[in-house]
């Protein structure tokens, strides 16, 4: 694990990172190997692997699979504070990592092993988590949670008669996943119910001006409701 860090060139050591897309979108890579004791002998005395201990020692073979692991204290306070400052920034967050993220995502043992946790604060940031995107289970999977948090788990490539990957689309309202081979295509809808973002004004007081423009421009988004949409632009001022 630390010759795979130092061979990547990951800074300060650290396997999670997160980094800005562009119109207002936020990458984070999490490490679901974190607390996994077996794949960190050389860190016995870090709080990770005290945790991981702890962990396994408190659960049982048929609660947890040897081959997964979960996100350590550091890097959940880290997380948090991610999507406390994605939130602040009136950003938008896709998730990428190992191990599914909600027990509901991914078989049974496959899902990351705090996933509950991890789960529960996406949850609780479901304004600002849109998108979860997870390996590990080689059949794949999918789950919406009732906050409307998208969790996929991606078929292998490894198990695939052809192939296996996915392209990801991202637009105001709805995500895209376009499946090649195996991989399951996907559309997530990433705005809430009865906002509408199907046109942008551009400073156009009516409906009029806009249909009178003939502008190929791309269609934006607005925060408005439909409803209120409808009462600012949608009547004739005059």
């Amino acid at each position: 694990r630390v010759e795979l860090l130092e061979a990547l060139g990951v800074r300060d050591g650290l396997s999670y990172y997160s980094t800005r897309l562009p119109r207002r979108w936020r990458l984070i890579i999490l490490d679901t190997t974190d607390v996994n004791p077996r794949y960190m002998p050389s860190a016995r005395d870090s709080e990770e692997y005290r945790f991981g201990m702890e962990f396994v020692s408190n659960k049982g073979s048929h609660e947890i699979a040897p081959w997964g692991g979960g996100i350590g204290p550091a890097q959940m306070q880290w997380l948090r504070d991610e999507l406390a400052s994605a939130k602040a920034n009136g950003e938008r967050v896709i998730v990428a990592s190992h191990n599914a993220l909600h027990v509901r995502a991914a078989r049974e043992k496959m899902s990351a092993w705090n996933a509950d946790e991890v789960s529960a604060l996406f949850e609780e940031y479901c304004a600002t988590v849109k998108i979860c995107l997870a390996g590990h289970d080689h059949p794949g999977d999918y789950y919406m949670s009732k906050n409307g948090v998208h969790y996929v788990t991606l078929e292998a490539m490894l198990e695939a008669n052809t192939t296996s990957y996915a392209y990801l689309t991202v637009y105001d309202h709805v995500a895209e996943l376009q499946g090649v081979g195996t991989a399951t295509s996907r559309r997530m809808r990433i705005s809430p119910h009865g906002v509408f973002t199907g046109i942008a004004t551009f400073g156009a007081d009516t409906i009029a001006d806009i249909a009178g423009t003939g502008s190929p421009t791309r269609i934006e988004s607005t925060e408005l409701s439909l409803v209120e949409w409808i009462n600012k632009y949608g009547r004739d001022k005059n």
